[in-house]
C-alpha cells in the first residue's frame, strides 16, 4: 500500500511523530489532498530553535508554497525577522498576504549559531514599512532592547498609521525603549488593545487622543517628568474596560521630587475611565507619601462603579513609617465588604511591597 492510499485518519498519526517543519517539508506541494490534510499546520507557524540550514529551507522551499494560507507568524530570532521582514528581496507582504497573527523578537538574545550571528546589522525597525500592508492584520507583537531616536518616530507611524483598520491588538514591548509622541499620531479608531512603553504622561496623553475606542490599555511610563495639573485633563476613553499602568523612578532624576507625578495628578488622570472593570497599579515609589496612603486609594476607587478586580502594587524604599502606611490603609480598607486589606512583604535590601487587591481575585 503507497502512503496516498493511506486514509487522512493514519496520514495525522503519522504527523504527530513530526514536528512541524518534517511535516512541511515531508507533504507540502506534493498533491491537494496532502495540502488539505495537512492545512492546519500551515495555518499557525512559529520558528523557534531551529538551525540555520532548516531556515533557509523554510524561506526558500516552504513558504512560497504554502505562505498564503499562514494566518500566524511567530519569529524568535532577531535574524529571522532581519531576513523576513527587513530584506528588500523578500516580498514579505506578498508572501504572507492573508496573515492576522504576527509576532516577532528582536532581541539580539542568541549568538549561538554563528551562521545567525554572521547576518546580524544594527537594528533599524524603521523599515516595517511593509507591515502597513498587511491587510488583514488583526495582531501585532513586537519584542524589542531598543531603538534608535531618529528612528523612532517612523516605527510608531509604520505601526499606527495604517489604510486597513484590521488591526485590533498591538503589544510593543522593550528592555530599555521608551517611546515618546513629539507629533500627533492619526487616530486609530480601530485598535481595541494595546501594551507600549512611554516616556511621560504627556505621551500618555497624546496616545490616547488617537486611540479613542480602545478597551484594554497596558503602558509603563517613567514617571519622572511631571504634568501641570492645572493642565491635565482627565483620559476620555469611554470604552476602556481594563487598564493596567506601571509607573517607573526614574534614575536620572532620583533625587528631585519636584519632577515627580504626584498623586493628586494621578488621581485627575485617570477618574473620568468610568467604564473600568480591571484596574492593575504597579509602582516604584520613592518619594510621594499620598501613594501610600489607603484613605486616598479609598476615595479614588469611589469614582469607579463598575470595577471589579483591583491589584495595588508600590515598592517603597526606605526610609518610610511602617506604622504610618499599614494604619492608614486599615482606616480605609479594613471594613470594606469589596477589597482586601494589604500584603506587606519583602522588607529586604530597603525595599518593601505592599499590595492590596480585590478579594474576589485574592
Amino acid at each position: 500500500m503507497s502512503l496516498e492510499q493511506l486514509p487522512d485518519e493514519l496520514l495525522l498519526i503519522i504527523c504527530s511523530y513530526l514536528n512541524q517543519y518534517e511535516i512541511l517539508l515531508a507533504f507540502t506541494g506534493l498533491n491537494n489532498r496532502f495540502d488539505q490534510t495537512i492545512r492546519e499546520f500551515m495555518q499557525k507557524i512559529d520558528i523557534n530553535d531551529i538551525l540555520f540550514n532548516e531556515f533557509v529551507t523554510y524561506y526558500k522551499v516552504i513558504f512560497p508554497s504554502i505562505g498564503t494560507h499562514v494566518l500566524s507568524l511567530t519569529i524568535s530570532n532577531v535574524r529571522m525577522v532581519e531576513i523576513l521582514l527587513l530584506n528588500a528581496q523578500i516580498n514579505f507582504v506578498k508572501l504572507f498576504s492573508n496573515l492576522k497573527y504576527l509576532s516577532f523578537n528582536y532581541c539580539d538574545n542568541d549568538k549561538s549559531d554563528e551562521n545567525f550571528y554572521m547576518l546580524t546589522h544594527e537594528a533599524d525597525l524603521s523599515k516595517l514599512t511593509r507591515l502597513k500592508r498587511l491587510k488583514y492584520l488583526t495582531e501585532l507583537y513586537i519584542y524589542f532592547e531598543s531603538i534608535n531616536d531618529i528612528h523612532k518616530p517612523i516605527f510608531i507611524n509604520n505601526i499606527f498609521h495604517r489604510k486597513s483598520k484590521q488591526l485590533e491588538k498591538i503589544v510593543l514591548q522593550s528592555s530599555d525603549s521608551l517611546f515618546e509622541f513629539d507629533i500627533q499620531v492619526p487616530i486609530c479608531s480601530h485598535i481595541r488593545d494595546l501594551t507600549i512603553p512611554l516616556k511621560s504622561i504627556d505621551d500618555l496623553l497624546m496616545l490616547c487622543d488617537s486611540i479613542p475606542y480602545v478597551e484594554r490599555l497596558d503602558v509603563r511610563i517613567e514617571w519622572t517628568l511631571r504634568v501641570n495639573i492645572f493642565h491635565l485633563q482627565g483620559l476620555n476613553l469611554p470604552n476602556l474596560t481594563e487598564l493596567h499602568l506601571r509607573f517607573l523612578s526614574s534614575k536620572k532624576t532620583k533625587s528631585l521630587e519636584s519632577e515627580m507625578f504626584h498623586f493628586q495628578e494621578f488621581y485627575c488622570l485617570i477618574k473620568t475611565l468610568k467604564s473600568l472593570q480591571t484596574l492593575l497599579i504597579d509602582i516604584e515609589q520613592q518619594y510621594n507619601e499620598q501613594y501610600i496612603d489607603g484613605t486616598q486609594w479609598k476615595q479614588l476607587l469611589t469614582y469607579f462603579a463598575k470595577l471589579d478586580k483591583f491589584v495595588l502594587s508600590i515598592k517603597i524604599c526606605w526610609p518610610f513609617d511602617f506604622k504610618f502606611i499599614v494604619e492608614s490603609f486599615r482606616l480605609g480598607f479594613i471594613s470594606d465588604d469589596k477589597w482586601n486589606f494589604l500584603e506587606f512583604n519583602d522588607i529586604i535590601r530597603k525595599h518593601a511591597h505592599l499590595t492590596l487587591r480585590s478579594k474576589l481575585n485574592h
